[in-house]
């Protein structure tokens, strides 16, 4: 099964490219950035297995129709997913070490780069598909 965000990512990268992006920068694909230092510090990032963990903890309690937890690959990456509501997210991403390198917020307002984005990327925009291999809400349905 393959997770997928909505239709709002490409409105929202549409009004990037008419209004710009404050908050913090646009790379080349206009998508609205800041610096994964932003989000944490080296010591204070999570690790793979902490996400894990906490993605765990939060379905234990938090799993409805609207809310959710999975992990799976994304390419060459390792992710977190973290539905906490309609249209809202967190995904971390790690590499094969297990260290994040990057996250990616979005809602479904346009809360970020002067209220222009409905996403937001800490460290680099990774472009590749969600690939879900465990669904912590529903271990049943698998990935």
């Amino acid at each position: 099964m393959r997770y997928l965000f909505g239709s709002l990512s490409s409105v929202a990268l549409g009004m990037l490219l008419l209004v710009g992006c404050s908050e913090g920068s646009s790379d080349e694909t206009d998508r609205c950035q800041a610096p994964l230092s932003d989000y944490c510090s080296d010591s204070d990032c999570p690790t793979w297995n902490e996400a894990v963990s906490d993605a765990r903890e939060f379905a234990a309690s938090n799993c409805n129709g609207d809310w959710s937890a999975s992990s799976g690959r994304c390419g060459e990456y390792l992710y977190v997913l973290k539905v906490t509501g309609i249209g809202t997210s967190t995904v971390q991403y790690f590499n094969a070490s297990g260290v994040l390198v990057a996250l990616k917020k979005e809602t479904d307002t346009p809360n970020y780069c002067d209220e222009t984005s409905f996403d937001l990327w800490y460290g680099p925009s990774l472009d590749c598909e969600l690939e879900q291999e465990e669904n912590f809400c529903y271990p049943e349905d698998g990935g």
